[in-house]
């Protein structure tokens, strides 16, 4: 509807095909490829996100130095699980008490930059927000991401269950084997499923609002200048 307005609103200036075609290309190009690839270039030099790389290489560096300082490693471990702390002066050197030792080592040198990359991914979508009135384009992907559930909170949202579930998953385990306490095969069923809740119906509505809004305001206005104008409009005679 927003092209068809705009092609009658181009029309009624009386131009020639070719002068129409040219400037509805030139709409086009404009709307659609460069203010689009703008606000993404934009956002991405403006609040650049951690490279996977600094990611790998940073695990990599938690690991090693896990590894080498496992002595330092265990006695964090025990400093925040003290009902694992083994009677008298015995220390617990079995390979799950190691391994969930070193686990929380890197899990901890690795959250400044999980946190960073949510930081910067978060202001990313807020400037495409903000700047999504200048294309349709852009306001029209928004909405279609939103209703088809895979904008940046819906991912979000979903990434947090899960980060969620991963932890009571790993706490679960972690416990009865630290505990020394056997799986049996009735344990099976009561073990933890993940199961996604979805967002409220309003709050995904509140996100959508703008999106639309602006997409309706942005047709009206287009389409309103033909609707006066076209009265005016005579057909040239050839």
């Amino acid at each position: 509807m927003f092209w068809f307005a705009l092609a009658v609103l181009v029309n009624l200036y009386g131009q020639s095909s070719a002068t129409n075609g040219t400037i509805l290309a030139g709409a086009w190009l404009i709307l659609v490829v460069i203010i689009p690839t703008l606000i993404s270039l934009v956002a991405t030099t403006v609040y650049p996100v951690p490279s996977r790389m600094d990611l790998t290489v940073a695990a990599r560096e938690a690991q090693t130095a896990a590894e080498k300082n496992m002595d330092k490693s265990l006695n964090a471990f025990y400093a925040e699980h003290l009902e694992y702390v083994p009677a008298g002066d015995q220390r617990a050197m079995d390979f799950m008490t190691l391994g969930q030792a070193s686990a929380n080592t890197i899990e901890k040198a690795l959250s400044p930059l999980y946190a960073e990359f949510q930081v910067r991914r978060d202001q990313q979508q807020g400037l495409v927000q903000r700047f999504q009135y200048l294309s349709p384009a852009v306001m029209m992907q928004l909405a279609l991401n939103e209703i088809a559930g895979t904008s940046g909170p819906r991912y979000e949202d979903f990434l947090q269950q899960a980060v969620a579930f991963r932890a009571e998953w790993n706490d679960y385990f972690a416990e009865r084997f630290l505990r020394q306490d056997p799986l049996r095969p009735a344990d099976y069923d009561s073990f933890p499923a993940f199961r996604y809740r979805p967002e409220a119906f309003s709050t995904v509505l509140l996100r959508l609002a703008p999106s639309l809004l602006g997409l309706l305001v942005l047709l009206l206005g287009v389409a309103m200048v033909p609707l006066f104008g076209i009265r005016r409009y005579q057909v040239a005679a050839r």
